[in-house]
């Protein structure tokens, strides 16, 4: 099989591109789900009988976003440093490179005096200490750019973390129970309608007083002795 290496760079490139674009999704789409999740929680609370309690129960939540949305901006700076880092090291490295080239081009003198071989090699020397610099010059920027991956690679955990847990608080209190509403209202509210006042008001209306018994009952009896007197 004849493999062209030009293609394999193009193809390469094309993957690498299409990771890119892939990983440039996943940080919008996080940030505007979690700002889309602050707007529900808001809306949300805002329209129960009781917005102040109910913000205060979606307060982690709200703290759980919040982190998710910093999570989201430190990974965004995370990336752009680790490819500028990575930048660094390719180019101390194509330089490196270089040198190591134009030192090969240059035989190294042998004299039997260390200061005339030192004159004589003055510069390859120098062309030597340059490639040594770019050597740790690249090499320290690949170990800052691998700091700045972890960095980013954490900081898209947390925030896929926040919104998870952001979404899931409100659902595992609604699971276990525990309305969103004002609960201490609702329990007010049935022990009054459960208090004897209460009951008494209802009840009220359908006893007879004891006066009207009694008026009835001597109504009765005075018919009674009118209907005896007139036989």
């Amino acid at each position: 099989m004849n493999v062209n290496a030009e293609d394999f760079k193009r193809l390469v490139q094309n993957y690498s591109t299409e990771s890119e674009g892939y990983l440039r999704q996943l940080h919008l789409w996080l940030g505007a789900a979690l700002a889309g999740g602050v707007v529900a929680l808001t809306s949300l609370a805002a329209g129960l009988p009781n917005p102040a309690k109910a913000f205060a129960y979606l307060l982690p939540s709200y703290w759980s976003f919040l982190v998710g949305l910093v999570a989201v901006g430190v990974a965004i700076f995370a990336a752009s440093m680790k490819a500028s880092k990575r930048g660094q090291h390719f180019a101390s490295a194509y330089n490196r490179q270089d040198l190591d080239n134009n030192i090969g081009k240059i035989p190294e003198v042998l004299h039997s005096s260390p200061s005339m071989a030192n004159e004589l090699n003055s510069a390859r020397n120098w062309l030597a200490g340059q490639r040594e610099a770019e050597h740790k010059k690249a090499e320290a920027a690949w170990d800052v750019q691998t700091i700045w991956q972890r960095t980013w690679a954490a900081s898209l955990c947390i925030a896929g973390a926040s919104f998870v847990i952001g979404f899931a608080w409100p659902l595992v209190q609604i699971g276990l129970g525990r309305p969103l509403g004002d609960p201490e209202k609702k329990v007010a509210e049935r022990i009054e309608k459960a208090s004897p006042a209460a009951i008494a008001d209802q009840v009220a209306p359908v006893v007879v007083s004891r006066p009207a018994v009694a008026s009835h009952a001597s109504s009765q009896a005075g018919g009674a002795k009118s209907s005896v007197s007139a036989r």
